[in-house]
């Protein structure tokens, strides 16, 4: 894993509408897309969650989703997409659980299996035909036959187990204070990738990008990471290879005080250049940045680069100054 990685967020904004999720694994900027938001574990008492995403984006229900699962919708394009993404542009394609409003509370350990088993059979590897029930179980999949790469928030590692085709990751999208807690120190003691989001939220005045103290929890973070996350709660020591990523908006609208100290999208790149000297004095667990989210990112145009492009030629070097 690179430290110049570019992950941004899908199926939020208003551009979700003009651009496609293949248009942005397409752009060579792009590392990585995060699907957002699954945010509850039983929609209207379905024992099935809820997908929510940007009103421009519409799905259709297909007959098992009527009858059994007001929270999920079926769309087409993004089944063809998220393989686009991964066969022909090699990108990462995660699902995003939670956020700000949701209801994923999980109660128990037990609560918290059950959930994560539902995902993997609506996300994960399609359920094959020798088993039982597996046309109403495929029949509910939001994606069709795509299968996502991983999952942002979520107790999946013995899923993953299950499937060794391919690797799968789990990320997490914390508060930017260094000891924010409405992820457990368990689960992000698991992630591939860790990407504070440094806007919005109750965070706000004590760490926001481009305030008088952003760069403390930057370092507070990488620091936390390095030493094994969090021998905090006495858990497990991060997985090796795990990344600290920054949260960035991309435009004004996504945290108006934040993109407004931000300043632009080549002001953006500039910061990615600060991450980058950063990480090579020594932060080695520096993995890029994420961006919420990547549609906006795209028409955030800027002397001749979008603010995607902006991150991505200050993070791998190539402008300096």
């Amino acid at each position: 894993m690179s430290n110049s990685n570019v992950a941004v967020y899908y199926g939020q904004s208003q551009a979700s509408e003009r651009i496609h999720l293949a248009d942005v694994c397409a752009d060579p900027n792009v590392d990585l897309v995060i699907l957002g938001f699954v945010t509850d574990i039983s929609y209207q008492n379905s024992g099935l969650p809820k997908l929510t995403l940007a009103p421009v984006i519409k799905g259709v229900k297909t007959g098992y989703q009527q009858l059994f699962s007001p929270g999920l919708d079926y769309y087409a394009q993004w089944e063809e997409d998220i393989k686009t993404c991964q066969t022909t542009h090699g990108k990462k394609v995660l699902v995003s659980l939670g956020r700000g409003g949701s209801s994923l509370v999980l109660r128990s350990e037990s609560e918290a299996q059950q959930f994560t088993n539902k995902l993997w059979q609506l996300f994960g590897p399609v359920t094959p035909a020798t088993t039982r029930g597996y046309e109403f179980v495929n029949g509910l999949r939001p994606f069709g036959t795509a299968v996502v790469d991983g999952f942002d928030l979520a107790t999946m590692r013995f899923n993953f187990l299950q499937d060794t085709s391919k690797m799968y990751y789990l990320s997490a999208a914390p508060g930017c204070a260094s000891l924010d807690r409405s992820i457990p120190i368990g689960y992000l003691a698991q992630a591939n990738f860790i990407w504070p989001r440094f806007f919005g939220g109750d965070d706000t005045g004590r760490c926001e990008i481009g305030g008088e103290n952003f760069l403390t929890p930057i370092l507070s973070w990488t620091r936390l990471i390095t030493d094994g996350i969090l021998s905090l709660g006495g858990s497990s020591v991060a997985i090796a290879g795990t990344k600290f990523l920054i949260g960035i908006p991309s435009w004004v609208e996504a945290a108006p005080s934040a993109y407004t100290k931000l300043g632009s999208a080549q002001a953006a790149g500039s910061l990615a250049s600060q991450l980058r000297q950063l990480g090579l004095s020594g932060l080695f667990n520096l993995g890029g940045v994420m961006v919420f989210d990547g549609p906006e990112g795209l028409e955030n145009l800027e002397g001749g680069r979008s603010l995607l492009g902006w991150v991505k030629v200050w993070l791998n070097g190539t402008l300096t100054g």
